[in-house]
């Protein structure tokens, strides 16, 4: 729990410096909060907020949160979600960006991830990742990793989307199997 513990300050931290030049501009307002409360299970749940207007009037913010809980059998479930928002004034060219990543324990050490990031660019082109991770420890000790990930490209969000997925599966590190399909 304190490598969770440690993450969440990392990305707090990340989220707070991605602001912290334009802190030292003139006329720049910056707020930071962030609220930790302990689970009766050993699990825990946080939550940052980092919000600044710029000197031209563009809003930042970002949103952090995280929550774990720990089963009966010790095993972790851990969901975090990083919103950040880009807002420059009165252009009415707002952007999100989402991350959200969900992992659950398994048994002898395996586990199971989820993501999915959104983004926009500058330009206007909207991309999604999802990624999915399944790691099995059979009783022998033999890892097993199935890997998938799904880009889709939506080039300025005309819905002329490009869709790319590839997959992958490692037996104790070494790659049997991979596929690249767009």
């Amino acid at each position: 729990m304190r490598n969770t513990i440690k993450t969440f300050g990392l990305m707090l931290t990340a989220a707070t410096l991605a602001f912290a030049p334009a802190a030292f501009a003139a006329d720049v307002s910056a707020e930071n909060q962030g609220k930790y409360e302990a689970k009766d299970n050993g699990g825990y749940t946080m939550k940052g907020t980092s919000s600044e207007t710029l000197k031209d009037g563009t809003k930042k913010s970002a949103e952090v949160k995280v929550d774990v809980d720990v089963d009966s059998d010790g095993k972790v479930t851990k969901t975090s979600k990083k919103e950040t928002t880009t807002n420059p004034e009165g252009l009415m060219n707002e952007r999100t960006n989402l991350s959200k990543t969900e992992m659950e324990e398994k048994a002898r050490g395996g586990y199971e991830k989820k993501t999915v990031d959104k983004k926009t660019n500058a330009d206007g082109t909207d991309v999604k990742t999802e990624a999915s991770v399944d790691v099995e420890v059979e009783a022998d000790g033999k890892m097993i990793e199935k890997k998938k990930i799904v880009k889709t490209v939506d080039p300025k969000g005309l819905l002329n989307q490009e869709k790319t997925v590839t997959t992958s599966k490692k037996v104790d590190g070494k790659i049997v199997e991979q596929k690249t399909e767009r």
